[in-house]
């Protein structure tokens, strides 16, 4: 057994909105099939989905969302070609 620590380190600007500057690459690939979603990549991919996500989580701003596209991730394949993969961050519990 091991242990992983993940890091991810980007800036909430004065808005609230996150935004990173590390270049990510890998791949990353959506399948959607009888009312499932199959989130699948190499290592490199997912870890650049786990850090939008995690951006995301971190924002201030309600109703924020990234659209995981060659502008976030330039360096990342998303498969099938021409699917939009978007993150927000929804209305906090009450």
């Amino acid at each position: 057994m091991k242990e992983i620590e993940f890091n991810h380190n980007f800036i909430i600007n004065q808005n609230g909105i996150p935004f990173s500057e590390k270049e990510h690459d890998g791949s990353v690939e959506v399948d959607i099939e009888n009312g499932s979603v199959y989130i699948s990549g190499d290592k490199s991919g997912l870890l650049a989905l786990a850090s939008k996500i995690i951006e995301v989580a971190h924002c201030e701003v309600t109703g924020f969302h990234k659209h995981l596209d060659e502008v976030e991730i330039p360096n990342v394949v998303l498969k099938p070609d021409g699917l939009e993969l978007n993150i927000g961050k929804s209305k906090p519990n009450k």
